[in-house]
């Protein structure tokens, strides 16, 4: 896979082609909004969206059975739109497919519920995907609340960076030490290296903000359901590819991401669910031996952090019964990670709700 420097268009690439939809399609777009236990976020998510001074918009938003304020502080705003409501949470995949089937508009943004969208970011996104008629999805450059760059766009998942993450070694590949002296190797194996600066096609942005059009999103069925919470955005963006579209990185639009409000709430289920989701990612899309070292390094790392959950348990730190219920958590993990695997089988396991 080329470096993103690989992957830039210059200005004139982009408009080259005709569009291929109707302008009055086009100029429609409906908001998808997923909200879990979004009570602290949600009204700032919907406020900036009211303000981007669109003609032709409508707003759904899926609640997956929130246990906070959520639905209160979505009334309470006053602003036109569709609410949702799932009676268990579904998970963000299916609870978006729902809110895009209650919507007619011929552009679909999915967007977070801990995302602001800066002023005229839906235009520049929407004038972005117009450009060519090849291009399927647009992200934003994303930001901090303080203002700090967040990763908006990177490569395709490789085994590389998942045992980084797996195995804790992520902070310290990405230090200012580690950067400065192997910055030209690790920027081909970490998109965040990128400053962001400029419009390019890509292999797959952050799910905070992302404009798809209608006609491709149909093509390719909607997000896949069988990714409870993480990579959705990553298989959608890999079938977009496959399918013949790109997906280009416009910095000129800009959001605010307050990344991982809803998840903060209850971080074993977040850990358990990306975890399976990366191994369904890596069933459908990726080698045998991709698979096995994925597995690998899952079921050694979840057993190396439940025996030091164990030795604290020995040591009066942690609760016998606490102890008990990560375990039963953790035990379709590692029965998702001993199954069979083939090239695109789907897992037999899946995670469990993420409220639980």
């Amino acid at each position: 896979m080329a470096r993103y420097a690989a992957l830039h268009c210059s200005p004139s690439f982009f408009g080259s082609n005709p569009r291929s939809e109707a302008a009055g399609v086009e100029d429609s777009i409906a908001f998808v909004i997923v909200t879990f236990n979004s009570g602290q976020t949600i009204e700032r998510c919907l406020g900036s969206i009211a303000s981007q001074g669109l003609s032709r918009w409508q707003i759904v938003v899926v609640d997956n059975a929130s246990s906070d304020n959520t639905v209160e502080q979505i009334r309470a705003t006053g602003i036109s739109l569709t609410l949702l409501q799932n009676d268990r949470n579904r998970g963000f995949a299916a609870a978006c497919n729902r809110g895009v089937a209650a919507t007619s508009a011929g552009l679909i943004i999915l967007v977070n519920p801990d995302a602001r969208l800066g002023a005229g970011a839906v235009e520049e996104l929407r004038s972005a995907l117009r450009s060519d008629e090849r291009i399927g999805i647009v992200g934003p450059r994303l930001a901090s609340p303080d203002g700090e760059l967040l990763p908006s766009a990177y490569r395709f998942p490789t085994v590389f960076q998942e045992l980084a993450f797996l195995l804790r070694l992520k902070p310290l590949l990405t230090s200012r030490p580690f950067r400065w002296a192997f910055g030209s190797v690790l920027a081909s194996r970490f998109g965040q290296f990128d400053p962001h600066l400029r419009r390019r096609r890509v292999d797959t942005i952050v799910g905070a903000c992302m404009l798809i059009r209608r006609s491709v999103w149909e093509m390719l069925g909607g997000l896949d359901e069988s990714f409870f919470l993480f990579y959705e955005e990553k298989d959608l963006c890999m079938r977009a590819h496959d399918a013949g579209f790109w997906t280009v990185f416009v910095p000129e639009a800009h959001a605010v991401h307050e990344v991982g409000v809803s998840t903060r709430s209850n971080e074993l289920a977040a850990a358990i669910a990306k975890r399976m989701s990366m191994m369904r990612y890596y069933s459908k899309h990726k080698s045998i031996a991709a698979n096995i070292v994925i597995r690998a390094a899952i079921l050694v790392t979840t057993f190396s952090h439940l025996l030091v959950e164990a030795l604290a348990v020995a040591t009066g730190r942690l609760p016998r019964a606490e102890l008990g219920y990560r375990l039963r958590r953790w035990r379709p993990v590692v029965r998702e990670a001993l199954s069979t695997m083939r090239r695109g089988e789907s897992g037999r396991a899946k995670p469990g709700p993420f409220s639980a």
